[in-house]
Formats: structure tokens, sequence, C-alpha cells
């Protein structure tokens, strides 16, 4: 029923539909899950989780009906009552995959990731071809550090499903993690293919560019960065080091003075900028940044460098 519902969407005419069938007969329980199915595609949570609950009123074991209240509660991130339902939904059918996945995902919720990796796991062993779960279970082990499972587990999710954008832009960001550019810019960009709305795809991919001394690259990714998220600061100060780079030292001012309308105590931009001034022989100006850097610093190693270099400046 809830699969005919998606498809068609006449979500309104099963609420209809099961409502009659209620008045019919109030024992019905399936009539009472399948409205809760509709209600909780209308993300009309409240309401699913009353009919999913009568379900169970009126049959205890009605697996089902305890996974789509369990389900429900996890949309709603109500972790704790969607365990002990997708729980008790594993107990009256151990082999419940679907149940093991979702209540995985709700450990997850909670920042239990070893019990989250079991029950992903568990869910893996009943459909090995489980995309989410191979993909969940690989973002928590990206999570813990650890790159090689998250790139195992990501391989096999976009095997699965190749058109997965954030699955590439996650392996990616572990491939970059490992210093593995060129594998990380494969699949960065395989990412902004399949989502060109990915910011983080192209801010990330703009890093790698910087590091490969790629600047025109890099500054084309920032660039569109920033298109999508005019507020980011770092985008602005990850533009200017290439601009610095390349010698263009206005652009690159340009770019750290936005960074510090965006973000005013940064004294990390105000060094940079600093330094950019230096580059461009206006000292004063850059005496002035560097000093700003000193008040708002809370590293006592870069306050001394700085002193340093004011010094060296003749302030």
């Amino acid at each position: 029923m809830a699969l005919l519902i998606e498809k068609k969407g006449e979500l309104d005419k099963a609420i209809a539909d099961a409502t009659k069938a209620i008045e019919i007969n109030p024992h019905y329980a399936e009539a009472y899950c399948n409205r809760g199915v509709a209600y909780k595609m209308k993300d009309q949570y409240d309401l699913a989780i009353a009919d999913f609950g009568k379900a169970i009123d009126i049959n205890p074991k009605n697996a089902e009906a305890y996974y789509s209240r369990g389900v429900t509660y996890r949309k709603k991130q109500a972790y704790e009552p969607a365990i002990l339902d997708l729980s008790r939904a594993i107990e009256l059918n151990p082999n419940y995959a679907e149940a093991y996945y979702n209540r995985g995902f709700a450990y997850h919720g909670r920042s239990e990731y070893d019990l989250a990796i079991d029950d992903f796991s568990r869910a893996i062993e009943l459909e090995p071809e489980m995309t989410e779960a191979y993909y969940d279970r690989g973002i928590i082990y990206y999570l813990g550090d650890k790159y090689e499972l998250a790139i195992a587990d990501l391989s096999k999710a976009i095997e699965l499903n190749p058109n997965i954008a954030v699955a590439y832009y996650t392996r990616g960001i572990a491939h970059f993690n490992k210093q593995e550019y060129e594998l990380a810019l494969t699949d960065l960009s395989k990412a902004i293919e399949l989502n060109p709305k990915t910011a983080e795809a192209y801010y990330k991919r703009g890093i790698i560019y910087r590091v490969k001394e790629e600047y025109d690259l890099a500054i084309a990714d920032f660039s569109e960065t920033i298109k999508m998220k005019p507020e980011d600061a770092n985008a602005y100060t990850e533009r200017s080091i290439a601009y610095r780079n390349k010698r263009e030292y206005d652009s690159a001012i340009a770019d750290l003075t936005k960074a510090l309308e965006l973000d005013p105590d940064s004294a990390a931009t105000y060094y940079r900028r600093g330094l950019v001034y230096k580059d461009r022989r206006k000292y004063d100006l850059a005496i002035t940044d560097l000093r700003k850097v000193v008040l708002l610093t809370k590293d006592p190693e870069l306050a001394k460098t700085v002193m340093q270099e004011i010094q060296n400046l003749g302030g």
C-alpha cells in the first residue's frame, strides 16, 4: 500500500480511504498503518505516530507498525523512542534489515557510533545490496578518522548506485585527508558533475588545486564557492592565497578585506593581509594589520613572530 501511495502521490485520497475503512471497522489495524504511512509521507509525524500506536494497540505483535512508528520518531529526531520501537520490531522479526538500518541511523543521531556500526553491519548481512547502509557506515568510519574503512564502504555504495554525489564527495574528502590528492580530485569532480550546486566540493577541490600550485583552477573553484556561499569568509581567504601566490596582490587584499568584513575578529586574516601589504610595500598598512593580530591572537608564538615582524618593518 505504501509503495503504491508513494508512486501515485495520492496521499489525501489514501488517508480518506483508510479513514473510511476505520469507520467501518475500528479494529482494522492495517488501515491505521496505511493511514499512518500516508501521514508520515506528508511529514505529519504526530498524526502518523498516533495511527501506528493505534495499530499496535490492536495487534501488539505487528512488527511493521513498530517499525513505521520507530522510523517516524527518527524523522522527528526523537531517537530514544525510535530505538525502542525499532528494537521491538527486530525482536518480532530478527531478520528485519530495514529495522536494523534505521536503528543504526538513530544510534548515529545519538552519537553512539559503535552501536550504529553494529546495526548497519547487520543490515548489510541481511541485505548485501543495501546502498544506504554502506554509505552511512562509511560516514561513521570517516567521522572516526578510519579513512580506509570509510573509502571501502563508500566505494561499495558507489558501486551499487553510481549517482550518489555525496558519496563521491565524502570519499573525496577521505582521500584528501590521506593526502591522496589525485584520487580526491577525481571524486570531487565527479561529485560536482552529479550535483553542480555542491559548494563544499568546489571549495575542497580549490584547496587541492592550490596545494598543487594550479592557482587559476583554484581561483575558479573558490569563485564558484563564493557564488553559492557569499558569506563564506574561508572561501575569500583561500582565494586570496592563490592570488598572492600569483602576485596579484590587489585582488588578494580585496578578498582578505571582504573576509574581515565577514569575520572581523580573525587574527589569521589580519596577519595574511598584513603580509600582502608588506609584499606591496605598503608598510604602514602592514604594521596596522600586524598590530591588530597582536591584539586578537591567543597564540603566544604567533604574537611573538608578529612583534618581530613589526620591528623589522620599523613599527
